[in-house]
């Protein structure tokens, strides 16, 4: 990354695989033994799950949770077995569905066009999303929101204009920050809070920051369940009392970020090693990028949000076919560990 290696990167593990783990019984509490989940890449929209690590929420229910960022691993980890749940975006644990492997969202962590963050070069003449028709623009991947969100903007685009974007998909989130700051592509797609350091060291700019622009809400409206955690049905089951003290210990950090505000729950997150070489005044930005988005409903997915969600997610060019039964709330939703967790606190 040749024009911006000098930038610390949130998203810089993306290609690689990296661990963080908590231990459980310290407090006394009989064990629940340990649960793995994985992320696609490092932005402080995790960073409820990063909270309950930190805080010793996990720990203080005897519950041991390695957080491994598996960058494009993350989407097939957890259709495999090989993790019990995945921390990425929903349109990822809706691929291995479409495939004929039945997944299921326990938790959403991001609702509404939070992935809808578009960036452009700090010095880009780009003053609108109109001014990106016919231009290049990248997504992450070819599966996920990222990818999806692309699409939608295009196609909003090309209603306004008569010309959509030229959409280049890239492997990496650091690979996009790249190849806008080079010049090679115009902008580029995906969270908002991901480019906060090129953004901060004056490399790129926002053109959309989707927690303030009513395009954004138009487009996407604002009960979109775009992030979530999901795994197999059958697995999560295996380790219901584990996985629903899990839910315990996210509601719990919900309500440290509800009470805190953006430098302190930026401060609690920096101890995470998975953040290591992010300053505070970086999480601090970034985490005001996230915050419209972050457990907006306290993880909860409605009936109606995910009818809207499919209808949307239908248009993105990735094979979602909202009438099939294996997407619809009753077999794609199982809103039971976070009703349990909620009624036991």
């Amino acid at each position: 990354m040749a024009g911006a290696a000098a930038v610390v990167l949130l998203a810089s593990a993306c290609g690689g695989s990296t661990s963080s783990g908590s231990g459980g019984g310290a407090t006394g509490k009989a064990s629940l033994g340990t649960l793995s989940i994985t992320i696609a890449g490092v932005s402080t929209g995790n960073a409820p799950l990063y909270l309950a690590q930190e805080n010793g929420y996990f720990a203080k229910r005897g519950l041991t949770v390695n957080i491994i960022n598996a960058g494009s691993a993350a989407f097939t980890e957890a259709a495999a077995g090989k993790v019990d749940m995945s921390m990425t975006g929903t349109t990822a644990g809706l691929a291995p569905i479409i495939q004929g492997r039945q997944t299921v969202l326990i938790y959403a962590w991001g609702v509404g066009p939070d992935v809808a963050g578009v960036v452009v070069p700090a010095n880009s003449p780009y003053k609108s999303l109109t001014d990106l028709a016919g231009k290049k623009v990248s997504s992450e991947g070819t599966s996920g929101s990222s990818y999806g969100t692309t699409q939608a903007l295009s196609k909003y685009v090309q209603q306004q204009t008569g010309k959509g974007f030229q959409t280049v998909s890239l492997s990496t989130l650091p690979a996009q920050a790249d190849e806008v700051i080079s010049g090679r592509t115009a902008a580029a797609v995906g969270i908002a809070s991901i480019w906060a350091p090129f953004i901060t060291a004056h490399k790129l700019k926002l053109l959309v920051n989707p927690g303030a622009s009513a395009e954004a809400k138009t487009i996407f409206g604002s009960d979109l369940v775009n992030l979530s955690i999901w795994g197999l049905p059958a697995h999560l089951q295996q380790k219901k009392a584990a996985v629903t003290a899990f839910m315990g210990a996210m509601m719990e950090a919900n309500t440290f970020i509800n009470t805190h505000n953006d430098q302190q729950v930026a401060t609690a997150i920096a101890k995470s090693p998975i953040l290591t070489g992010n300053s505070v005044a970086q999480l601090t930005y970034a985490f005001s990028l996230d915050r419209p988005f972050v457990d907006s409903t306290n993880g909860q997915i409605s009936q109606a949000a995910w009818s809207h969600s499919l209808q949307e997610f239908a248009g993105w060019g990735l094979g979602i076919d909202p009438s099939n039964p294996a997407l619809g709330y009753a077999k794609a939703v199982d809103m039971s560990y976070l009703n349990a967790a909620s009624a036991n606190s």
